[in-house]
């Protein structure tokens, strides 16, 4: 067992740690909440997340951007401590479904469960971009962790690292981290009743009256948690803080929102199907077995727990009105890892009295895994073209190998050669994961120069101090969020008490040359940009360009 943690260990530093130092963030959440992390650190508050604006109120708990900070403080303001407790979280996960996996089918069924879910593309992506989905699928997992612990032995003193797992959850992305965990058990209560596993446990009134009492005692713990930082902020902010958090973690299940500290009226999203798609490409390479691995699960009375965690963390999200993004329904994986690993265990082991389950696998890959796959990466050539031949030296290298995996493991399925299937797609996805992190740390800043242009615009800055400075970033319409992380704090210019916020517009940048405030204040302008139109000013001096982004200034 000690060799196979450590294999695991290995494998998740490797592939969630390395170049992390050198990758800039690349995208905008984790700049939000990365930027909420800095401004903790630099303000002392840790109470109050605080964005850009300072009156706007976030809708998020703090407990990521806590551990961020401490990161923070402990080796400095950069992406390396951005993604080490990311990451760590992301090696809990591996190592809690390898536990999980390991209770119920052995060693080999535990081991195959943490590598799928480890080498699954989403899961992959999102450790690499720290955002609060990480954690959140940690402490959920770990709370089902606790739910399978507490059913397989009746030890009612699991209650208690259950409702801490929960607090933290709750304490990491909202009401959702207690949501899911609870619904399943409830729901895995009730069908216990009336589909009791191969081993119930005795159930007399002794039993029960223990039980509920380490349940209430738990109940208190997990609120004596969670419960403190609403109550201060509440205290501080007042009513709106309990408006837009409340009211906007409730509404978001009914229609999106969108803008930080306020509930816009968007188009509720009816697409509920959405997410039964998006799993082939979520889960690849392993998600042509999802449905067969599901459907051979329902045989198996011991599979009850994890079909129903998969159930409730997916459907709670695909029948909502919200966006259907991906990583939203990332705390479904390790169940799904685990219904996998338990299809595929018995399928290397039987594949003829399998055969039906494996050729439906084999059919799902070729037919909608790799066309999808295909479908998708053709798109995203022709959708976003310029952007596209920026990153083909990264892009190219990982999609060929990655391509060739699913391919030739589908081939392997198609013979029945499970063993072979499974090895080609972990083999070809590390493969695919190691190239494609190499890849990025050497050309990322090239295909996107956002980082360096900021660093040089600091310069910049530092070299003009005692100047009041006016930051334009022009991204057609964009709005920006890297660029609050790694500009320096100091570069927001005031007039009188208040902040210029950043100019994000090209008509209202060539409307500020001609403003009373312009006139009036000895003002230098400093900037990037990606559109070309931005050269047509006359005041405008572009001082560097790199792969159609520009730095300039006045």
């Amino acid at each position: 067992m000690k060799k196979d943690i450590l294999a695991l260990v290995a494998l998740g530093f490797v592939l969630f740690m390395l170049f992390a130092q050198t990758i800039p963030i690349i995208d905008g959440d984790s700049a939000f909440y990365a930027t909420m992390a800095k401004n903790i650190v630099k303000s002392g508050d840790w109470m109050t997340l605080k964005f850009v604006n300072s009156n706007d109120i976030i809708d998020k708990p703090p407990l990521t951007m806590w551990l961020m900070a401490i990161s923070f403080k402990l080796f400095g303001i950069n992406e390396f401590a951005l993604s080490l407790w990311h990451s760590l979280f992301a090696i809990g996960c591996v190592l809690l479904t390898y536990f999980m996996g390991k209770e119920l089918f052995g060693r080999r069924g535990g081991l195959l469960a943490g590598l799928i879910l480890m080498l699954s593309g989403q899961f992959f992506y999102i450790t690499r971009t720290p955002m609060i989905d990480i954690p959140l699928t940690f402490f959920i997992t770990s709370a089902f962790y606790c739910i399978l612990k507490l059913n397989k032995t009746g030890n009612n003193l699991y209650y208690y690292p259950l409702a801490l797992s929960m607090a933290l959850a709750l304490l990491t992305k909202g009401p959702i981290g207690a949501v899911i965990p609870l619904a399943s058990l409830i729901l895995f209560k009730i069908l216990n009743i009336f589909l009791p596993s191969h081993n119930p446990q005795p159930n007399t009134q002794a039993k029960t009256h223990n039980s509920f009492l380490h349940f209430s005692l738990s109940a208190l713990l997990f609120f004596a948690i969670s419960a403190p930082w609403f109550i201060i902020e509440y205290k501080i902010l007042g009513q709106p803080f309990a408006d837009i958090f409340f009211l906007r973690n409730f509404m978001r299940f009914f229609r999106p929102t969108d803008v930080i500290g306020n509930l816009t009226q968007i188009a509720p999203q009816y697409d509920f199907y959405s997410y039964f798609l998006q799993i082939f490409l979520l889960f690849a390479p392993w998600g042509g077995f999802v449905y067969p691995a599901i459907f051979y699960g329902t045989k198996d009375k011991n599979q009850k727990l994890f079909l129903i965690w998969a159930a409730v963390a997916v459907g709670f999200f695909a029948f909502s009105l919200n966006y259907k993004i991906g990583r939203y329904i990332l705390p479904a994986f390790p169940a799904l890892a685990i219904i996998v690993a338990n299809f595929l265990e018995s399928a290397i082991k039987e594949p003829e009295k399998l055969k039906r389950y494996i050729s439906t696998s084999a059919w799902l890959n070729a037919i909608l895994l790799i066309p999808i796959f295909a479908i998708a990466t053709i798109y995203l050539f022709i959708a976003f073209p310029s952007e596209i031949n920026a990153f083909k030296p990264i892009a190219l290298p990982f999609l060929a190998i990655f391509s060739a995996g699913l391919i030739a493991g589908t081939f392997f399925l198609f013979k029945r050669e499970v063993k072979k299937a499974v090895i080609t797609f972990m083999l070809s996805s590390t493969l695919a994961y190691v190239v494609f992190i190499i890849t990025a740390g050497l050309f990322i800043n090239t295909a996107l120069p956002t980082k360096t242009l900021l660093l040089e615009m600091n310069e910049i800055a530092n070299a003009n101090q005692g100047m009041q400075m006016v930051i334009a970033i022009i991204y057609k319409g964009e709005v920006p969020r890297q660029e609050y992380f790694y500009i320096q704090d100091d570069l927001f210019s005031k007039y009188d008490d208040e902040i210029v916020n950043f100019i994000t517009d090209k008509k209202i940048l060539e409307a500020t040359f001609k403003t009373n405030s312009w006139k009036k204040y000895p003002n230098i302008l400093i900037g990037i940009s990606k559109e070309q139109e931005i050269k047509d000013i006359k005041q405008i001096k572009i001082l560097k360009e790199i792969n159609g982004y520009m730095l300039f200034s006045n």
